[in-house]
């Protein structure tokens, strides 16, 4: 995830501010891998990290379904477009750049089209989400 994240800095700046943030500062009992996630999470923009920290109620090791996971997004109100096509690519969007930050594993996707259809998050992952949530 570390890695996810450094790719997106550009700077030596971006870097040091990485390095000397608080983040890595947490409770003995959060260390763990807690920093990194939240580093992550923290350069998310914030409709992104509503949509990451919803993922939190899926059980452990379930196969989240991309199509639903987005609807799900929608009737929450975490995506904006006023129209049903462009919020929808709005959701792919975000959920392909939650990929990219090695938030979630084991992707499948459709051979013709190449859009993610299911996926899951890590254990340690979908600790952090619900870390998040309370």
């Amino acid at each position: 995830t570390i890695g996810s994240l450094m790719r997106f800095k550009k700077t030596v700046e971006d870097w040091q501010n990485v390095l000397d943030s608080k983040t890595w500062e947490l409770e003995e009992a959060e260390r763990g891998l807690f920093p990194p996630l939240l580093l992550s999470y923290y350069d998310l923009p914030s409709a992104m990290k509503r949509c990451f920290s919803y993922c939190a109620v899926f059980p452990k090791d379930h196969k989240i379904d991309t199509d639903n996971l987005i609807k799900l997004w929608m009737a929450q109100g975490y995506l904006s477009s006023r129209k049903r096509p462009e919020i929808e690519i709005t959701g792919r969007e975000y959920l392909e750049n939650l990929v990219m930050r090695s938030f979630f594993q084991d992707i499948e996707k459709d051979k013709g089209s190449d859009n993610i259809v299911r996926f899951k998050m890590h254990d340690m992952v979908h600790d952090f989400a619900q870390f998040l949530t309370k």
